[in-house]
């Protein structure tokens, strides 16, 4: 699921151009299946924010990356490999999802 989830925010990122696209309609896409496996809302919220937000400045032709290249003054292939938290955020993410750590249920399946 949160993989799923990370996959589409990134591919959105690169296709649509747009991170607010990129953290919207996955979140549409997956809220219920995230209620319907009975984790609790945090879990999107943050795999929106670990995966879509912070991947779109590495994108080019994104407006987060053509925005931060031109503030910089230099290239995203550039400021790539020194952008750590942002290519290291949704690779942090899948690890933890698939460890189970810091996953929060609903509490409606924890009572149960």
């Amino acid at each position: 699921m949160f993989f799923s989830t990370g996959i589409s925010c990134i591919v959105l990122n690169g296709t649509a151009s747009d991170q607010y696209l990129a953290i919207v309609v996955p979140g549409k896409m997956f809220a219920k299946a995230f209620k319907d496996r009975g984790l609790a809302p945090e879990n999107l919220s943050r795999t929106l924010e670990d995966t879509g937000t912070v991947t779109s400045v590495l994108i080019p032709y994104n407006t987060c990356g053509a925005y931060h290249s031109g503030v910089l003054g230099v290239s995203v292939a550039e400021y790539f490999v020194y952008a750590i938290f942002n290519w290291l955020s949704p690779i942090m993410t899948f690890i933890f999802a698939a460890l189970n750590i810091k996953i929060k249920k609903l509490a409606s399946t924890v009572a149960k």
